[in-house]
């Protein structure tokens, strides 16, 4: 916690380096994904190596499907600065800050699994800086400063499964039951999609 707020500072993360961090992890998880495609079917497509490339290009989106939010999942969430609205926490592409009183689109991410899955808080403030979270603390201070009559940041948007978390709407049975279906269906065939898109985009330039 002290080398996070330390690494942070008093003010947070500047806005720009969170921002350039995510380019840049974003356009290396790009190039990547691209070489792990195109490199094989070309090297098929011209005999310097047999079959195969279509499984190379599978496992590549697979994990590259994995790698996307986990490039922004956090851990060590640490909240400071006035009222303490500052949210800095550690991710693979290094520490980041929302602020908290800026925040214009709150949404929720979930992903069934056998622990319990995912099930985390999507923030992003006015600067485009963003954060996925399930720090209660975190969520306790969104939902004071959103359910509030006049929130700090009145133009903010929630979707409505992330209101249900945050304790701002109370879900009915209609909402449930859909809910249950979707986690079913993103579980189920979200993995296999990008893996087979990926395979799918190898075989295709092979035999181009």
């Amino acid at each position: 916690m002290v080398s996070l707020l330390a690494k942070a500072g008093p003010d947070g993360v500047p806005a720009r380096v969170g921002r350039r961090r995510i380019r840049t992890g974003h356009a290396m998880l790009a190039l990547a994904t691209a070489t792990g495609i195109c490199l094989p079917a070309l090297l098929e497509r011209f005999g310097a190596i047999g079959t195969g490339a279509p499984l190379v290009g599978l496992c590549t989106t697979l994990v590259a499907a994995v790698l996307l939010p986990a490039l922004h999942d956090t851990w060590t969430v640490a909240q400071h600065g006035p009222d303490s609205l500052l949210a800095s926490a550690r991710t693979l592409l290094g520490p980041r800050t929302v602020d908290l009183a800026e925040l214009t689109r709150i949404r929720r991410v979930r992903m069934p699994g056998r622990n319990g899955g995912i099930d985390q808080l999507w923030l992003t403030d006015r600067s485009g800086i963003f954060l996925l979270t399930d720090d209660p603390g975190v969520i306790a201070s969104v939902a004071s400063l959103v359910g509030h009559e006049q929130p700090v940041e009145p133009n903010v948007r929630v979707s409505r499964s992330a209101a249900v978390l945050l304790g701002l709407e109370t879900p009915g049975r209609a909402y449930r039951v859909a809910r249950v279906v979707l986690d079913f269906a993103v579980g189920l065939y979200a993995p296999g999609a990008a893996a087979g898109l990926g395979a799918l985009a190898t075989w295709g330039l092979a035999v181009a």
